[in-house]
C-alpha cells in the first residue's frame, strides 16, 4: 500500500483538529465520576447490537458534562484477544470527518470560529504548494470537502 495516498487527507484532519484542541482547553476527567448510576439497559442494548451487527469488540464511554460516568468493554478486541478496555485504540476511520465537523460548528455558534473565515485566521501553519491557495481556503471549504485539494498528491512513489 502506498502511504503517500494518505499524507494529505491526514494533513487535513490534523490541521482541523488542531484547530478545535485550540479552542477547547478543558479535557473531560479520566475517572468514572460516580459508580452509582445503572448502565445494564444500556450496556445490554450494546451487546445485542454488537451481536446483530456482527462486531467483534466495542469500547463504551458515557461522559456527563465534563466527567466520565461509565467505562466498558464487550467481546475482544482482537481475535482471540482480550476485552476492549478504554485504553484498547480502534481505527475509526471517516468518521472522524463528522466529529470534526461536530466540533467545529459548535466553536461557530459560540462564535469562536468563522465558517468563511480563510484557515490561516486560526492555524498560521496551513499551507499547500500555492501561497495564493493558502490564504483562501476557508474553513467551510475544508469541512465540505471543497477546498480543490486533491485526494492524492499530484507527485508519484
Amino acid at each position: 500500500m502506498n502511504i503517500k495516498k494518505f499524507l494529505l487527507p491526514w494533513l487535513l484532519a490534523c490541521a482541523m483538529l488542531a484547530l478545535i484542541l485550540r479552542a477547547f482547553a478543558k479535557p473531560a476527567s479520566a475517572k468514572p465520576a460516580s459508580d452509582s448510576a445503572n448502565y445494564d439497559a444500556i450496556d445490554a442494548y450494546v451487546e445485542g447490537q454488537m451481536h446483530r451487527l456482527n462486531l467483534p469488540g466495542i469500547s463504551l464511554a458515557i461522559v456527563e458534562g465534563d466527567q466520565i460516568v461509565h467505562l466498558r468493554g464487550f467481546g475482544r478486541a482482537r481475535p482471540g484477544g482480550e476485552s476492549p478496555s478504554p485504553q484498547t485504540p480502534f481505527l475509526i476511520g471517516s468518521i472522524t470527518k463528522s466529529f470534526t465537523a461536530l466540533a467545529v460548528m459548535q466553536l461557530v455558534e459560540a462564535g469562536k470560529v468563522e465558517l468563511d473565515a480563510p484557515v490561516q485566521r486560526y492555524l498560521s501553519w496551513f499551507r499547500v504548494a500555492d501561497p495564493q491557495a493558502s490564504a483562501q481556503i476557508t474553513v467551510r471549504h475544508l469541512l465540505n470537502q471543497t477546498s480543490s485539494l486533491p485526494l492524492l498528491p499530484s507527485w508519484r512513489a
